[in-house]
């Protein structure tokens, strides 16, 4: 489990560590809250789809009436973006 957690950090990190290699530490700074805010909108949305889809499943296996018995409403003509 260590040598996960530590491979883990090293490909989070990795990024940092060459740029730092290549450019000032004002760049890195920079990077660093440019692209913590940019991927904190993503972060955001991922742990409240966890927090809302796992109780609504464990519903829904609890209750197999409560899910969909019937075909999509796009199945007679397929479900393409394109169609």
């Amino acid at each position: 489990m260590l040598g996960t957690r530590l491979i883990v950090e090293a490909v989070n990190q990795g990024g940092y560590v060459v740029l730092g290699l290549m450019a000032t530490d004002t760049v890195v700074g920079v990077y660093f809250f440019a692209f913590r805010l940019a991927a904190q909108p993503l972060r955001m949305l991922a742990g409240n789809f966890g927090a809302v889809l796992f109780p609504a499943f464990t519903q829904l296996r609890s209750a197999p009436s409560r899910s969909a018995t019937r075909p999509p409403p796009c199945a007679p003509r397929g479900c393409s973006p394109f169609s």
